[in-house]
């Protein structure tokens, strides 16, 4: 038994065509240089792994260890390249898309499984700033792989080792895997079976040894700790009426479940409850965490196609020209995001004689024709600026923005600063920046009113405006004048 799924021609048709529709919606994001700050983060947190510091000993953010080590892994082999980093991400996509259609080809005809897993990449692809390579597409890529591993091939140690990867890049799959593991301790149980359990359970312990070596080694295992179980749990501590409001927006996803629950169109089997397990335990991470945006549903899309396509429900048989041009329609007429976007590229490229793009390549290339003091800046926006100037964040809080306001997280984070306000004052009267890049009337964001009124009341007495890019402004601190 082969390890990987048998290719044929026909398999290899589906990848080329999965490889190319991920390509043509995601092109012209290559050379953007922002799409959502947390790739901006990762990028800078990669870097510095990379050049020999652990991730959240030198810079620190919220995000489990395994995203920060694909990143340095992809720096550390091509340089930096944000065109390569994106390249590899819309690979990323197009192999979900295939692991996708291999399982769905189990359940649907081969045309069925084709569409299902070109909307997957569609769903991975559009609707909301998720064209860059986000946590969640290493996360479901995993899941989805890991997943194969362990119900297709009954590779119960190599999917255990998958499965909990995709916990190391995103943290909230912890629901939904526990979830899953329960499911599994029942039926081990039930049938006295536990060598699937106890094999994928030994996989497991690889990928939390990969992570905790290098902390043991340095003696940094409580920082380790902090940063990848205590700041998550205080981030996803949410009040009731938050996650009440979540739960509400979620009810008719939860409807659609229930309908098909009901009317008896999804076998309750071994592998299809652990599915529907693993379902639920993202929509739970939803409303515990009190929140949902477009990058965090990355995660729940490819689960809940699957959802549907292992249930009874009928779908197009794809066959008819009819339906084949229905479906062909459809799959033109959604990527509106990407036909701007190559719009915007062309338009930026004939106006400025090249293709990348952005506030945080041209902020940087600014300061540099302006001979401005590049190793004082002060991203509160369009932070990837501080990796096209080959420097660090001045403070190891401000590798994301927001983290400087999020006052939860500081009692886990290793700086002597205790809560927002301290670590703004510590920013501005003793780092005290030359040049500050701000967003036009937007500094922090809307939750964190305290904070932005700290900053603006720093940039009015410190500060003043000395240039703007798109909706980039740049201010100069007056002490230099």
């Amino acid at each position: 038994m082969s390890i990987l799924p048998k290719t044929s021609r026909a398999s290899l048709r589906v990848l080329t065509i999965l490889i190319l529709i991920s390509f043509f919606l995601r092109a012209p994001f290559f050379l953007r240089d922002y799409i959502d700050k947390d790739e901006s983060t990762f990028v800078i947190m990669g870097q510095s792994w990379v050049d020999g510091q652990l991730p959240f000993t030198s810079l620190w953010d919220l995000k489990p260890l395994f995203v920060f080590g694909f990143f340095a892994l992809l720096l550390k082999l091509f340089g930096k390249s944000l065109l390569l980093i994106r390249a590899v991400g819309m690979l990323m996509v197009a192999l979900t898309g295939y692991i996708f259609y291999i399982q769905s080809s189990s359940f649907r005809s081969k045309n069925q499984s084709l569409f299902a897993a070109i909307l997957c990449c569609y769903l991975l692809s559009l609707f909301g700033a998720v064209q860059g390579v986000m946590s969640e597409h290493l996360a479901v890529f995993s899941l989805l792989l890991g997943w194969y591993f362990y119900h297709e091939k009954k590779y119960y140690f190599l999917g255990g080792f998958i499965l909990c990867s995709a916990l190391l890049f995103k943290s909230n799959y912890v629901y939904a895997l526990f979830l899953f593991a329960l499911l599994e301790l029942y039926l081990a149980v039930k049938n006295k079976s536990f060598s699937p359990l106890y094999k994928s359970f030994l996989g497991l312990l690889i990928p939390i040894g990969i992570c905790v070596f290098p902390y043991w080694q340095s003696d940094n295992l409580s920082t380790l700790y902090n940063a990848m179980i205590s700041a998550p749990l205080a981030y996803a501590d949410t009040d009731i009426t938050t996650q009440l409001k979540t739960l509400l927006y979620l009810l008719p996803i939860g409807g659609i479940y229930l309908f098909i629950l009901l009317k008896n169109k999804y076998e309750l089997n071994r592998r299809n409850l652990g599915l529907l397990a693993l379902n639920i335990g993202v929509l739970f991470s939803f409303i515990k965490l009190g929140k949902i945006n477009d990058h965090y549903l990355l995660q729940w899309y490819p689960l809940f196609l699957l959802f549907l396509v292992q249930s009874k429900l009928k779908w197009p048989k794809f066959e008819a020209k009819k339906s084949v041009r229905a479906a062909l329609l459809l799959l033109l007429i959604l990527p509106v995001e990407s036909y701007k976007e190559y719009n915007a590229l062309w338009t930026h490229q004939k106006q400025n004689d090249t293709w990348y793009n952005g506030e945080g390549v041209a902020v940087p290339n600014y300061l540099k024709e302006q001979k401005l003091d590049q190793e004082s800046v002060f991203y509160l926006d369009f932070h990837i600026g501080y990796w096209f100037q080959n420097q660090n964040p001045p403070t190891m809080v401000a590798t994301h923005p927001s983290n400087i306001a999020r006052k939860e997280l500081y009692p886990f984070i290793p700086s002597i600063r205790n809560n927002p306000s301290e670590e703004l004052k510590y920013l501005f009267e003793v780092v005290r920046p030359s040049i500050i890049v701000k967003r036009k009337n937007k500094i922090l964001g809307k939750d964190f009113d305290r904070e932005n009124q700290q900053i603006e009341d720093y940039l009015n007495r410190f500060y003043r405006p000395i240039h703007r890019i798109d909706k980039a402004v740049i201010l100069q601190r007056l002490e230099l004048e």
